[in-house]
């Protein structure tokens, strides 16, 4: 399999070799104490949020990380998991502020009920009906009327 997709690169890519950076500059931080790879490593793991929003559960591991691994007293590690935390969340606020903007939803990633339900119904339609699932995708548009609802959720309400 490529990595590169026509003129594109694909997200898993992108999404694998952040993690690693962000993984090695996180421990790069905890073996020297140093807050300056933390932060680094946040800002990683919050571009890997954004690559792919499952990657969420970074925003609670990496803070628990930080307060688990870092070794001086307990004030330092409350202030460096705090700044794991603003940093991580800091890197991915801005995005959600955009879709609140563009499309009054306060949410990471348009896809949602409707972008999941026609890949998996046409499928399982598809496989009932001994059909292809293209012909079968081809109906559900012209069924469910999405066309005219432009805003991907109130598109996924609508369902």
């Amino acid at each position: 399999m490529s990595v590169f997709i026509a003129n594109g690169v694909h997200a898993e890519t992108v999404f694998s070799f952040l993690v690693l950076i962000s993984i090695c500059w996180f421990f790069l931080g905890a073996s020297r104490n140093a807050v300056g790879w933390l932060i680094a490593s946040c800002i990683g793991f919050g571009l890997c949020i954004l690559t792919r929003p499952n990657a969420w559960y970074f925003v609670y591991l990496i803070p628990f990380l930080t307060a688990w691994i870092f070794s001086t007293g307990w004030i330092y590690r409350v202030k460096m998991t705090g700044v794991s935390a603003i940093f991580i969340v800091g890197v991915t606020l801005p995005w959600f502020f955009a879709h609140l903007m563009a499309f009054d939803n306060f949410s990471l990633s348009t896809a949602q009920g409707v972008n999941l339900l026609i890949v998996e119904a046409a499928n399982a339609k598809a496989y009932a009906e001994k059909r292809t699932p293209e012909s079968v995708n081809e109906e559900f548009p012209k069924e469910w009327n999405f066309s005219a609802i432009e805003n991907p959720y109130k598109r996924a309400a609508v369902q």
